[in-house]
């Protein structure tokens, strides 16, 4: 008999509910790029899972090696589409003679370094994950009272940027909120209680991403 070990589909220590999770959000992000009539609840909730879900799985780690793990990770891809995207925009504005130096522009909002797509994400998480390795050494408390005031950056600015920061900081709470929710043994109550903790979490998402009327703007509409 040959000694070849069969994978199982559903390894014992993955959480399939997670992976369920996961492919109802890339679900959504596909359905939200389509024309139909539900978008603005899809947005409502679909990238702020995307970050609840990433804080469920951050690991401990030094300020140094956030940095240098999630930079191959996160900013690497990030530069690479970025530079790619620029490149793109500047070759087909030259092509159809519409490039002007005002294209090259931030306060222009049609600039080529705006609206690349949907790559915003990995340069927001990558902030993320370096501001929750300063986070994660405050107590629980002074964590949400500094995430708060941080919040105040994004609700009083209304300019774009193409660094994405605002993104990050309207992103952070969910993904601490996603940290505290497996550290604290919420998610092992979660799954004991699926139906009604959903509800309540479907309605603090929705809550919390219509705040503010420019956090959709800000977090969602790349």
């Amino acid at each position: 008999m040959n000694n070849i070990t069969l994978l199982s589909s559903n390894p014992p220590n993955r959480d399939i509910t997670i992976d369920i999770a996961k492919g109802i959000a890339i679900l959504l992000v596909v359905l939200g790029h389509l024309q139909n009539p539900i978008n603005k609840y899809i947005y409502a909730f679909h990238m702020p899972l995307f970050f609840f879900l990433s804080g469920m799985f951050v690991k401990e780690m030094s300020l140094k090696d956030t940095i240098c793990q999630n930079g191959y990770r996160l900013l690497l891809p990030f530069i690479f589409y970025y530079l790619y995207a620029v490149l793109m925009k500047i070759g087909r504005l030259f092509l159809s003679g519409k490039f002007t130096i005002e294209s090259l522009w931030f306060t222009n909002i049609d600039s080529v370094f705006y609206n690349i797509g949907p790559i915003w994400f990995l340069l927001s998480l990558f902030y993320i994950f370096v501001l929750w390795s300063l986070l994660s050494k405050c107590s629980i408390r002074i964590r949400y009272i500094i995430i708060t005031l941080l919040l105040l950056i994004p609700y009083s600015s209304q300019s774009q940027n193409p660094l994405y920061f605002n993104s990050a900081l309207l992103g952070l709470p969910f993904f601490c909120m996603g940290h505290d929710f497996k550290q604290y043994g919420i998610y092992n109550e979660f799954k004991k209680l699926k139906c009604k903790i959903l509800l309540i979490m479907g309605g603090g998402f929705c809550t919390l991403s219509y705040s503010h009327p420019n956090i959709m703007r800000f977090l969602l509409t790349k």
